[in-house]
């Protein structure tokens, strides 16, 4: 079996080792970015964890099919994420979500930087590692004292630190139009209350203003829409990871996100993506939905 730290080590990024980039990246196509998010979190979020991990739970395809039982399992020890990634600028007061901003060293569309470089990435750093464990944040302040946190380069290296943070990261343009690492701990928009009444209506198990009907149904109802619309994540933000896709398709920007979950819980495939012991683990598996790093252009 090939090891994890040989995983995509001929796709094209320049890796010096298993976690490091060797030379900056400028990225401003979607789709270039989406090959290198692909990369990178196969090999630090699936392959990794499961080499490491001799009880890392597989999946058979017969468990795909939606499930009603409510004996959810999470994996705490497996990494989770959500990102969110637009071929744009963020405009901070604008936005519909909430998150924490980090800014580039690159200032305006010819490159000039900032002069105060070495400040700009100092408040990186705090920013970042405030939202980390705090049994993280002095080793991770040493590790990337003197780097630039949100540059591409770095995203491979700071992806554990990543794991280990609530909520989303989000990916935008700089000033030069390249993607960078430009927010943390995001919290995306979530309307479920009405998306479940609707649903409920459609699938003919609510009637307008019936409440007896619609206590009878509501769990039924909740959780065919969970299992029917994204992907599972971790800890509260679940719900909300699973309408991610739906909310981003709509904004007007270009986009891309992805879920990481660590559930038990199925859904239906979205993104088949081969493994060597089990065959059909895309959507149950507790950790890992590509929401097909979905893409809208």
């Amino acid at each position: 079996m090939i090891k994890w730290q040989e995983v995509f080590s001929k796709d094209g990024l320049p890796w010096q080792d298993a976690t490091q980039l060797s030379s900056s990246l400028a990225v401003s196509d979607l789709t270039q970015l989406k090959k290198m998010l692909d990369a990178v979190h196969i090999r630090l979020c699936l392959v990794k964890p499961y080499q490491e991990n001799k009880n890392y739970p597989l999946v058979e395809a017969r468990e795909l099919l939606p499930s009603f039982d409510n004996d959810m399992f999470e994996y705490k020890e497996l990494p989770g994420f959500a990102m969110v990634a637009f071929a744009r600028q963020l405009d901070y007061f604008s936005e519909i979500f909430q998150f924490d901003r980090l800014h580039p060293v690159i200032t305006e569309g010819d490159g000039a930087c900032c002069p105060l470089e070495n400040q700009v990435m100092v408040q990186n750093l705090q920013t970042l590692a405030s939202r980390l464990p705090r049994v993280h944040q002095d080793i991770f302040r040493q590790q990337f004292r003197s780097s630039d946190t949100v540059v591409l380069e770095t995203y491979p290296a700071l992806m554990p630190y990543l794991l280990s943070m609530d909520r989303a990261h989000v990916l935008a343009w700089g000033a030069d139009k390249q993607f960078h690492l430009a927010g943390i701990f995001a919290s995306f928009p979530s309307d479920i209350d009405s998306e479940l009444k609707r649903f409920g209506i459609r699938i003919g198990k609510f009637v307008y203003g019936d409440s007896d009907i619609y206590e009878r149904n509501r769990m039924f109802v909740y959780q065919y829409l969970m299992s029917f619309t994204a992907s599972p994540l971790f800890r509260s933000a679940a719900p909300r990871a699973r309408f991610l896709p739906a909310s981003c398709t709509r904004w007007a920007s270009a986009f891309c996100c992805a879920c990481w979950g660590r559930r038990t819980e199925p859904s239906p495939p979205t993104w088949p993506m081969a493994r060597t012991r089990a065959t059909h683990c895309w959507k149950k598996w507790p950790l890992w939905l590509w929401t097909p790093i979905r893409t809208k252009h």
